[in-house]
């Protein structure tokens, strides 16, 4: 790393965002011994999701932000439904780190089946509270237990902001390819230090 891209992650200062400055590539460490920050160690607990007094490291505003995260996730259903090559009508969709919900209400507006994967209980219970939903519990690699009714069903299968907090992204891919029907997607979204969202 020859760059350090934020020295704060939601006003928490124990963890950096560092990099290499020609590729923009960057990672998350802790500031103090300058290691990568693992994926097990963030806590999706109910201050991740909501703006808390004190710094945390975590999604500020996700839930107060409802009306521009929702509209936000609109947009985001029908770039992938206008660039994903599905023939329409898409039928059944699966949100992997469904969090609170927002990209599962697009979909459900869109009048599609949808299910949702998260590993927070907390964000579990906000979705659940705000929109009705229940999402399936555990993670990537628990998929296959709990929900093998829907092996080789679902049409669409989205990863907002979640690969980079797999320890094996290509495990977790195989994984959900078994979920998929014979022509579906897996579309996935990753913080990207170049694009325009984040200029």
């Amino acid at each position: 790393a020859d760059t350090v891209f934020a020295e704060s992650i939601s006003g928490n200062e124990a963890r950096n965002v560092v990099g290499n400055s020609k590729l923009k590539f960057a990672w998350l460490v802790d500031a103090v011994t300058r290691k990568q920050v693992l994926a097990e160690s963030v806590e999706y607990d109910e201050l991740y999701f909501q703006d808390p007094p004190e710094a945390h490291l975590g999604m500020r505003n996700y839930v107060a932000d409802q009306d521009w995260r929702l509209e936000k996730a609109r947009r985001q259903l029908g770039i992938v439904l206008n660039n994903s090559g599905l023939k329409p009508p898409v039928k059944t969709a699966m949100d992997v780190g469904s969090a609170v919900g927002y990209f599962r209400m697009a979909l459900h507006e869109a009048k599609i089946e949808h299910y949702g994967l998260e590993q927070s209980t907390d964000a579990a219970k906000i979705c659940s509270e705000k929109f009705g939903f229940s999402p399936l519990m555990g993670e990537i690699t628990d998929l296959p237990a709990i929900a093998p009714h829907l092996l080789g069903k679902i049409e669409l299968i989205t990863l907002w902001d979640v690969i980079e907090h797999l320890d094996d992204g290509l495990v977790a891919i195989n994984i959900l390819k078994q979920f998929l029907t014979p022509d579906g997607v897996i579309v996935i979204r990753t913080p990207n230090l170049i694009s325009l969202e984040y200029e």
